[in-house]
């Protein structure tokens, strides 16, 4: 036996039209976004083995470390 399901056409278009309007802000935010305002592996680290291409890094803590 197979159940239908009930859609509502008002409800289902404002669902879609909020969601539209979501997805354009959004855009609008990332299309902002310049390279300089993006940090990319900023945090500290010490390389502690490295063979051929492959590394191996201990990232310092950017937060107080409390013992």
């Amino acid at each position: 036996m197979t159940s239908r399901i009930q859609v509502d056409p008002q409800k289902a278009f404002k669902e879609f039209s909020d969601f539209s309007k979501r997805m354009l802000k959004g855009s609008e935010l990332l299309s902002k976004v310049k390279d300089r305002d993006v940090q990319i592996a900023t945090t500290p680290k010490t390389l502690v083995f490295q063979q051929d291409k492959v590394t191996l890094h201990h990232y310092r803590p950017l937060a107080k470390v409390t013992i």
